[in-house]
């Protein structure tokens, strides 16, 4: 397979109709069990028909919260998210068409597939999806030129259950040096128009005082160490406004972690709901490791968007201690 097919769909799955975090746990027994995170060794493997040819991506380490290294085929690698690989429809998007149903002969057997479409930069997508997880197994594209593409998964480990063995974490004593770091991405999107901003924001720790406190970079008062750790951790406001609506497993470069899930409505000054915050919480330290708002017909630079999203990824921190 060439890259560029799987590329393409990554970056609509991205985009579009892409669940990153989502929670896929199967009550019976005879549907298919979705992992939506990682683990070393991990693989999937793609057979494109117009070139005739596989490709197979193996995980080689993780990199961050939602950043795997892959390598292809064993002749090059690559740093991306699981949605690079792993399209997830959500039937609930407004850019998803539910077409139908249709049975199809993947690697999973003769399956009757959920068929959904959808039409971004001007090509159109259907997607042949396992109706238990929504995963794609097949998708098929057709481009604004009439070239068309169709890409179908030949296997991959994301079926399997792994062994949840979970880091123990703990939050050690800052000190002169210590840092963390968020990534910020946000996605404004609006038919086959998009605009997307990222940028990253450290917190860093310049120097500590005789009584204890911080200096902060770029911070004209000392910080308390609780005020420094309070930066990765949500706010008592927030705690009293989320709900707790399940548990899932995250994979980290700290290691596997259980984590809380919290979801939070978002109302503008007038308490209107506007969309919905979700956070990922590591259960026992309480940091957030991700956070991310989803809203809809947002306006920014003088055009309304229909659909926004903002994620809070923290990519780095130099005090998270894990036991041996």
């Amino acid at each position: 397979m060439n890259p560029k097919s799987v590329a393409i769909i990554a970056v609509v799955a991205v985009v579009v109709a892409v669940i990153s975090f989502g929670t896929f746990l199967m009550d019976s027994g005879d549907d298919p069990e979705l992992r939506d995170y990682l683990v070393e060794g991990d693989w999937v493997e793609y057979y494109d028909e117009g070139e005739d040819s596989t490709m197979r991506y193996t995980v080689l380490s993780v990199e961050g919260i939602d950043s795997y290294m892959y390598s292809i085929s064993d002749e090059m690698t690559i740093t991306a998210p699981y949605s690079y690989l792993f399209m997830v429809v959500d039937p609930d998007d407004r850019g998803v068409e539910y077409l139908g149903s249709e049975t199809v002969d993947t690697f999973l057997g003769e399956i009757d597939c959920d068929v959904y479409g959808m039409t971004s930069f001007s090509s159109q997508i259907i997607y042949y999806v396992e109706p238990a997880t929504c995963l794609a197994l097949v998708t098929e594209l057709e481009g604004s030129d009439g070239s068309t593409a169709r890409v179908v998964m030949t296997g991959t480990s994301v079926f399997d259950p792994v062994d949840q063995e979970f880091a123990e974490i703990a939050l050690g004593q800052p000190v002169a040096g210590s840092t963390f770091t968020h990534g910020s991405h946000s996605y404004y999107t609006s038919g086959d128009n998009f605009i997307t901003e990222n940028y990253d924001i450290t917190v860093t720790v310049e120097s500590v005082n005789e009584d204890g406190t911080l200096n902060i970079t770029d911070s004209e008062d000392p910080a308390t160490v609780e005020e420094f750790v309070a930066g990765l951790l949500m706010t008592d406001d927030e705690i009293g406004a989320s709900t707790i609506v399940g548990t899932k497993v995250v994979s980290t470069q700290w290691g596997l972690m259980e984590c809380d899930v919290y979801v939070m409505p978002h109302v503008d000054s007038e308490g209107v709901s506007m969309g919905d915050r979700t956070f990922i919480v590591e259960s026992n330290t309480g940091i957030v490791l991700t956070t991310w708002l989803e809203m809809h017909d947002v306006e920014f630079d003088g055009e309304v968007w229909e659909d926004y999203r903002s994620e809070f990824t923290l990519s780095d921190c130099s005090i998270i201690l894990v036991a041996d």
